[in-house]
């Protein structure tokens, strides 16, 4: 609709959102075998009919009434028990024996979710969360591109500070992310806050890092002029910020790393590289695809890192380090639950 005309009702958030095939944007083909995957876009009671004969009456729905409902176990619990932060555990079981064809579920989101013992469920979602590994071609090419331009060899943060809890926690966030990476990377001679203990990643361990090199090669300006001690030296690193602040540069929360590391650098220093995205078209709705996939883009460019630092309690974060990282280096990913 051009700028000059009314949108109708109906048009008014047209842009705001679209539709891709899963395959657009991750590789499934592992998972054919093993599980039975139907393509839809639709979620209509209409379209479950004439598509699923799946009627009213054969559909079992649970429906969240908060963002950490239910819980899925493959165990015997009480299903009204709370368990962590979710206040409802569901057996796997139960809904395997009921007589509905068709489960909708409110929401899968939440790393630990879904929580099992059994080694071959493990080993199920082990391979379901591998292949949620971003795999667009596109995104592929664009995020190497960038990669080259911070000279091979960074840091990469996860950073989140944009809404929410996530916005009131920024100043902690900030200073527990910034001590991980002077801690991990240099200054180990000075003692950090207390930093909370990753389990599962030290359950899931990677093989040991690469000493950073001497000298670091960045395509494009640094920040700051490059610290001289030698003993500050090595944070003279390139460092990638992914985050979902609006406005990183102006972002008081965000200053820490800038100050430290002079080569600090953000998804929009980049303009050139993620341009390669312009030519995305989403053939279903005509919508530019560009805005929808720049935070994947961001996260892609943070897994190729030499190490990542990230965001406590954000699900996003642990999917970056878990799996987008782990998978782009070739190690086992981390499971949670």
């Amino acid at each position: 609709v051009p700028q000059n005309v009314h949108s109708p009702d109906e048009c008014v958030d047209y842009s705001d959102y679209t539709f891709v095939p899963w395959q657009w944007l991750v590789d499934l083909s592992p998972l054919k075998s093993r599980v039975s995957l139907v393509p839809y876009w639709n979620v209509t009671e209409m379209w479950l009919a004439e598509n699923l004969n799946v009627s009213k009456e054969d559909t079992l729905t649970l429906r969240d009434a908060s963002p950490y409902d239910f819980r899925f176990v493959d165990y015997s619990n009480d299903r009204h028990l709370a368990s962590g932060k979710y206040h409802q555990s569901v057996e796997i079981s139960g809904l395997q024996g009921a007589s509905q064809r068709l489960i909708r579920l409110g929401s899968l989101f939440g790393s630990s979710r879904v929580h099992l013992r059994s080694k071959q469920n493990a080993m199920l979602r082990r391979d379901v969360r591998k292949s949620m590994a971003f795999a667009s071609p596109a995104l592929i090419k664009t995020a190497d591109l960038i990669r080259d331009q911070l000279g091979g060899v960074f840091l990469g943060a996860h950073v989140r500070v944009g809404d929410g809890r996530f916005l009131q926690d920024a100043e902690e966030t900030t200073r527990q992310i910034w001590w991980r990476l002077l801690y991990r990377e240099s200054c180990k001679l000075l003692d950090p806050p207390l930093l909370l203990m990753d389990g599962p990643s030290l359950r899931t361990p990677h093989p040991p890092l690469d000493d950073l090199p001497k000298v670091f090669r960045p395509q494009v300006p640094c920040r700051r002029r490059l610290h001289t001690s030698p003993f500050l030296q090595p944070l003279n690193v390139p460092l990638f910020i992914s985050t979902d602040a609006k406005f990183p540069t102006d972002d008081s929360h965000l200053a820490p790393f800038i100050d430290t590391f002079p080569c600090a650098f953000f998804l929009s220093d980049f303009a050139h590289e993620v341009a390669q995205l312009d030519v995305l078209v989403n053939e279903y709705d005509g919508l530019q695809m560009k805005p929808f996939v720049l935070p994947f883009l961001d996260a892609m460019v943070a897994a190729r890192a030499r190490d990542v630092a990230i965001t406590n309690g954000s699900t996003f974060s642990f999917f970056i380090q878990d799996v987008l990282w782990r998978s782009h280096h070739g190690w086992e990913i981390v499971q949670r639950g």
